[in-house]
């Protein structure tokens, strides 16, 4: 699936895709990790529960670009 995604971003030309992920979440960390995912920093009380969670992105080779455009960006919110 994440694969899936990250294709979608690259056909439409984003330049990084972008998750939160909960700080307890340690399996789901590893494995975006493993595909590139690199922590940003901490989002306190992101959930509406008040648990904490890391932003993370991943840089992706755009296909196309206009010249003089800003860099596109994707995120997903997973639960």
């Amino acid at each position: 699936m994440m694969q899936a995604a990250e294709a979608v971003c690259h056909e439409r030309g984003l330049s990084t895709i972008r998750l939160e992920v909960s700080t307890k979440n340690l399996v789901a960390i590893e494995f975006y990790r493993r595909l590139g995912y690199r922590t940003d920093g901490v989002l306190y009380g992101y959930y509406s529960w008040g648990e904490d969670a890391y932003s993370m992105h991943k840089p992706i080779v755009p296909t196309t670009s206009s010249p003089g455009a800003p860099p596109l960006t994707a995120s997903s919110h997973p639960t």
